[in-house]
């Protein structure tokens, strides 16, 4: 690492930041990410997004983000000719610690088939724990008006991700919509839907990119939630909605597979030890979390 500096992407940056994600998605064209989604998301987190240099080129970049509560690396990547030198090492240490002295909780989520990034990140102090399912509905075009009987009364939910300031903020970015969950007195949840796409090649999904509701046995007020953003991506001519559950969320997950909804991925789950217990505090509460921490 002695021939590489290290220092904070700014905007004028982005442009090399899509370069290298694009050549490293050469053989992936579909993973391909917009320049304007990762030029947003980069200025939302400016303390948690850095990039490795060398002679003026950009060798590799880590993108983390803290919400409230919890924080993640949303990614890390590394040019082909710089890989296995430990750069992604340093940036990974550097973006954690950046998220950890911000955010209670450190996550990175990645797919199950990632088996020697699995090995690595165990090595850079993550610890596995839940498997998220990425599930996937196809946006209808019958608009479903049944209510939610339970989006008033019971438990107080609480907004531990902090989504009223970054859910406003990316909806003024013209990525997508916020939504509040509840009657004007009570707040039963957030959620933002992603319609503007962060791939270049995919244009028909709209995303449930983050959010959280409270939890009940009915699973009323999630499943209302899911219903609303399903209009959303319906009045923004999408073809499919998709969303997270996380798999301690037995109940949850059985309700939306008995609505349309369908398992299309499996993802890795981990949190840095660190952080892990207080993890366990938060995944406690009386609150379904419907985000996805990747890009």
């Amino acid at each position: 690492m002695t021939d590489f500096t290290i220092h904070p992407i700014e905007p004028q940056h982005i442009e090399l930041v899509v370069e290298l994600y694009n050549r490293t998605c050469s053989s992936a064209p579909d993973e391909a990410r917009s320049a304007g989604y990762l030029s947003t998301i980069v200025s939302m987190h400016t303390k948690y997004s850095f990039g490795a240099w060398k002679a003026g080129e950009l060798a590799g970049v880590a993108i983390g983000a803290a919400m409230g509560k919890v924080g993640s690396v949303l990614n890390c990547c590394v040019a082909a000719q710089y890989q296995r030198l430990g750069i992604a090492t340093a940036l990974l240490e550097l973006v954690t610690a950046n998220v950890l002295s911000h955010a209670e909780v450190c996550i990175v989520q990645l797919p199950i088939t990632a088996q020697w990034e699995l090995g690595w990140l165990i090595s850079c102090g993550f610890q596995c724990v839940e498997p998220q399912f990425i599930i996937r509905k196809p946006v209808s075009e019958v608009v479903d008006d049944s209510e939610s009987s339970g989006s008033v009364s019971g438990t107080q939910w609480q907004d531990l991700l902090n989504m009223e300031h970054f859910g406003t903020a990316m909806e003024r970015a013209a990525l997508g919509h916020f939504l509040r969950v509840g009657s004007h007195d009570v707040c039963t949840g957030m959620f933002f839907v992603e319609t503007a796409p962060r791939r270049q090649a995919v244009t028909q999904t709209a995303a449930l990119t983050f959010g959280s509701v409270r939890r009940s046995l009915s699973n009323d007020t999630m499943m209302a939630a899911l219903r609303s953003a399903e209009s959303i991506a319906r009045n923004a001519k999408k073809r499919w909605l998709f969303a997270v559950l996380n798999g301690i969320y037995h109940r949850e997950l059985d309700s939306v597979l008995k609505t349309g909804w369908t398992i299309v991925k499996t993802c890795h789950r981990m949190v840095h030890r660190k952080s892990l217990s207080r993890y366990r505090q938060l995944q406690a509460l009386p609150q379904v979390d419907l985000s996805h921490w990747s890009l």
